[in-house]
């Protein structure tokens, strides 16, 4: 039979019998002429498209005969449709050379026998094909491919490299459940599977851009619907990979890839520097915004956002480092190399972004809020916390509240973020000091407290109950950030402190219950204002002559934080593990026995190894060191979890007596 003849034989034949014959042998004399590409494949009718659709069975929820069956039903529908795509590609390329119009001839007999046996075995299971609803997805995603090679990119190199992933995680699936008949009709297609992509890689290599790389040149032939995402299954397997021909370095750039398969995605936007931004840059400061600073954090939006969306990141993210994560349990989204949201455009050029989700929403946040001085005034103590806008205010607010006996007052430009532009005063300021913060406009004055504690509630305006999660963060003697203490995050408190927060003192409310109510009325007052959305309260617990005091509005940030970041790796810890998530500069790298970050991350490989626990489809940290960031791009921070047991055990991890001590942050 010729070539054509079968092709169209089993692209347009009404019944699936038909569909199913193959010829003794194949010729390829008379090619032909390309056809134009049918709206439909023929099938009998109740094997049409469009019918109601039903999510398709966990691996691990393979109990019931039913449920096996409706596996088998989404796989004998890929199936043929794989069948129907490949007699397309014939027929509609009939000058392709005729080594590769007999490779595809030979896949369709191995598609032919898979369909086969899954129709006979999913029939013994109590379904029968068409009974369920049939996507069209790969019929839509490829009738139109405009050459051989942009199919074996969306075939073989995706739909099939993808399947390689599902046959072996179902394969065990359905061992698993001693369904052993399932699971070898299952071994011997991940046999043909690897053949298949074998076979596309080859054409690919011939065919490919060669000034391109090679992962390069794949993405490029990749078309919309089908992107790198779709070439592999919910649990990502090297061995079948490799044995396929696959490069390393192609498939360390298939499991880190992302891209949202169907929705339009989020784009998050790392504008660390609003309050910067908010402040106005005159010419040479805004040769000085945290440029490196943005670029070291902005990966930290992956552990927020759902792995449909994409991030804006100033600079390309390592391979390795990404594939680190991956194995690590995380879902990273789609990486876009820019700086602003025309970058954003061009790369989602196929798939318009659904909106912009900013760090800080300076277009529709108003303005002041994002001011120290909103929360001085509607929650703040007139008398100890003063707003300043010259430097004789300034003056005036410092020698008040050291006359009334504080030891050390601060300064604080309104428009800051992350414990920046500002100073402390043991005596009166001089005016070159002030003078920078004025610069940026009001300031406020106020006691530097002897902090015990610091506690950020986490805020969602939008929602009726704002309240998302307590959270318990780390700062230097200067207040600058450095971290968070996740898992059990009020454990190793002296008693004093623990009392304090929990129990009722002098007929007040304790101190959690008390800052619960003050994070209500901050969310009403944001809401108030026209803030909807993430938001962050901070309070610290502070000593004074006569005890532990709360001090429960220390600042409000009207925008998303480093504790929404911090509440989503908590959730990637193994149950019962604590850990610190822990900011470091350079100089805190040399504080802590290491060169550099690089150093560092190697010296952490050899002494706290990542361990991990897989418990069903999940994996979470156990206990070592995970860096969350990359340490061998990062310039000026670094960002790393350490998981153990418990605080002390991740304390220790580190080689030096304690953490907190040796950063100078604030140890209880």
């Amino acid at each position: 039979m010729e070539i054509r003849a079968f092709a169209e034989q089993v692209l347009y034949a009404e019944r699936l019998e038909d569909k199913l014959v193959r010829p003794a042998q194949v010729t390829d004399l008379s090619p032909g002429r390309p056809i134009a590409t049918p709206n439909r494949p023929g099938r009998p009718e109740a094997l049409g498209f469009g019918r109601d659709r039903i999510a398709f069975p966990h691996a691990e929820k393979l109990e019931g005969a039913k449920e096996r069956g409706r596996v088998l039903h989404f796989f004998a529908n890929h199936e043929l449709l794989a069948l129907e795509l490949l007699a397309l590609v014939l027929l509609r390329f009939p000058d392709a050379p005729s080594r590769f119009r007999r490779g595809l001839v030979a896949t369709m007999f191995d598609e032919q026998r898979h369909l086969s046996a899954y129709v006979h075995r999913m029939s013994a299971l109590g379904v029968e094909l068409g009974e369920l609803g049939l996507s069209d997805f790969f019929w839509t995603a490829l009738k139109d491919t405009p050459s051989p090679l942009h199919f074996v990119a969306g075939m073989s190199l995706t739909l099939e490299q993808a399947n390689l992933d599902f046959m072996l995680e179902y394969g065990r699936a359905f061992e698993a459940v001693s369904d052993a008949e399932t699971a070898s009709i299952l071994d011997v297609v991940l046999e043909d599977e690897i053949r298949h992509v074998r076979h596309g890689r080859r054409w690919f290599e011939r065919w490919r851009d060669p000034s391109l790389g090679e992962f390069e040149a794949y993405r490029a032939l990749v078309q919309h619907p089908l992107t790198p995402a779709r070439a592999k299954g919910r649990r990502f397997a090297r061995g079948p990979r490799e044995r396929a021909g696959l490069s390393q370095a192609f498939i360390d750039a298939t499991l880190t890839f992302h891209a949202s398969k169907g929705r339009p995605p989020l784009v998050y936007v790392p504008n660390f520097d609003a309050e910067d931004r908010l402040a106005g840059a005159p010419e040479h400061r805004e040769q000085r915004r945290p440029e490196a600073l943005i670029a070291d954090l902005a990966p930290l939006l992956m552990y927020v956002c759902h792995g449909d969306d994409a991030i804006l990141v100033p600079r390309p993210q390592r391979m390795a480092h990404l594939a680190h994560l991956v194995n690590a349990g995380f879902e990273l989204a789609e990486l876009i190399v820019g700086t602003d949201e025309s970058a954003a455009e061009e790369a989602l050029a196929d798939r318009p972004p659904a909106g912009y989700a900013h760090w800080a929403n300076v277009r529709v946040t108003p303005p002041v809020l994002f001011d120290k001085r909103w929360a001085a005034e509607r929650f703040g103590t007139g008398q100890v916390r003063f707003e300043a806008s010259t430097f004789e205010q300034t003056d005036s607010g410092v020698r008040l509240l050291l006359v009334a006996g504080h030891e050390e007052v601060v300064v604080k430009a309104g428009l800051s973020a992350a414990g920046r532009h500002r100073i402390w005063c043991r005596e009166p300021p001089k005016p070159e000091a002030v003078a920078p913060l004025l610069a940026r406009g009001a300031v406020v004055v106020e006691p530097w407290r002897d902090r015990v504690l610091d506690l950020g509630v986490l805020l969602d305006t939008r929602k009726k109950e704002p309240r998302l999660g307590t959270m318990r963060f780390l700062t230097d003697g200067r207040g600058q950030y450095k971290g968070h203490v996740l898992g059990a995050r009020l454990s190793g408190l002296p008693e004093a402190t623990h009392g304090a927060l929990f129990m009722r003192k002098r007929g007040q409310a304790p101190f959690l219950a008390a800052l619960d109510q003050k994070a209500l009325e901050v969310a009403g007052a944001l809401r108030a204002e026209g803030h909807l959305g993430p938001a962050s309260l901070d309070a610290m617990l502070y000593r004074t002559p006569g005890g532990l005091e709360l001090e429960p509005v220390v600042e409000v940030n009207p925008r998303m934080t480093m504790g929404f970041v911090a509440q989503a790796l908590e959730k990637h810890l193994a149950p019962r593990a604590s850990a610190l998530w822990l900011h470091l500069s350079q100089r805190d790298a040399k504080r802590l026995g290491h060169g550099s970050f690089s150093a560092m991350a190697q010296s952490f490989e050899r002494t706290a190894p990542l361990q991990l626990r897989s418990a069903r489809s999940e994996t979470k940290l156990e206990r070592g060191v995970l860096f969350t960031t990359d340490p061998e791009t990062s310039r000026q921070i670094v960002t790393l979890l350490v998981v153990g047991k418990d605080l002390e055990d991740a304390d220790a991890m580190l080689g030096v007596p304690s953490i907190l001590g040796s950063l100078g942050a604030v140890a209880p």
